[in-house]
Parts: structure tokens; C-alpha cells; sequence
């Protein structure tokens, strides 16, 4: 079991873990002695790097169901494009704003 770093966690917006023990791994112990703009900086070349990865992993084909219901949906739109609904209508209807 790799070693543990507890601390208390900085109040940044009197959040939930404002003054709160948090326990890390010890290795990754050192990055929350960051300050914000070189944890902000690390977390943009992280997620760079995460992006570079991904872009060289072929892509994996869809399975024949995604495929027929994409196309299921596609050609029901032509059929009826007033049925369609944008983002904002769904997430509405979703979170009951709109029923």
C-alpha cells in the first residue's frame, strides 16, 4: 500500500472541505503544495498530454446497434425535423422546467 500525506485542505470558498483532512497518496503529496496558477498550469499540460495520447489510439469501431440506432434516429428526423428538440428543450424537460 503506497504511503499516505494527510493535511488540511486551504479554504478557498468556505466549501465543503474548507479545513478538512484530506489523505493522499505521498508521492502526489507535493502538488497540493502547488500554488493555484502552477496546479492550473498542471492540469493543462495533463490534460494536453491526455489529449495527445488519445489522439494516437485508433479509433474503435462503433457496435451495430450505436450504428442502427443512429441511423434510426437520423432518418426519423428527416422524416419529422419538427419533432426534434434542441439541447436546451431536453436538458429542461430533464431537469422539470418544461414538461
Amino acid at each position: 500500500m503506497p504511503k499516505q500525506h494527510t493535511f488540511r485542505s486551504p479554504c478557498l470558498n468556505a466549501g465543503d472541505l474548507c479545513g478538512s483532512l484530506l489523505i493522499v497518496n505521498a508521492q502526489l503529496a507535493p502538488i497540493f503544495q502547488l500554488s493555484r496558477a502552477e496546479k492550473l498550469q498542471l492540469v493543462e499540460e495533463l490534460w494536453d498530454s491526455i489529449a495527445q495520447e488519445e489522439s494516437q489510439q485508433p479509433l474503435q469501431p462503433l457496435a451495430q446497434w450505436k450504428i442502427d440506432e443512429l441511423i434510426r434516429r437520423k432518418e426519423a428526423f428527416e422524416k419529422d425535423p419538427s419533432k426534434a428538440r434542441t439541447w436546451e428543450q431536453v436538458k429542461a424537460r430533464i431537469i422539470g422546467q418544461d414538461a
